[in-house]
């Protein structure tokens, strides 16, 4: 099983390197070629949460209101720390 799930992320992954949506996050002292496998899984956690996103309804009792840039940015951040 987590063979398989290796799999389908490394595949989305690499679907999402070749439409030059996954970021290669490099540092000052070190230069990195290509993604990381942790850049892979964070990449496909922000498109797995914006599908989600897009596909709930609008239709729930209580809502909040949250500034674009600030979710862009947790979801970013959530998706680096698992």
């Amino acid at each position: 099983m987590l063979l398989g799930l290796f799999s389908i992320v490394t595949l989305l992954a690499d679907r999402l390197h070749q439409q030059e949506t996954l970021l290669v996050n490099t540092t000052a002292w070190y230069q990195k070629e290509k993604p990381t496998f942790r850049a892979a899984m964070a990449a496909v956690r922000k498109l797995l949460w914006q599908k989600f996103d897009s596909s709930t309804s609008t239709k729930q009792a209580k809502m909040v209101n949250i500034p674009k840039p600030l979710l862009h940015h947790l979801k970013h951040m959530l998706a680096h720390a698992a």
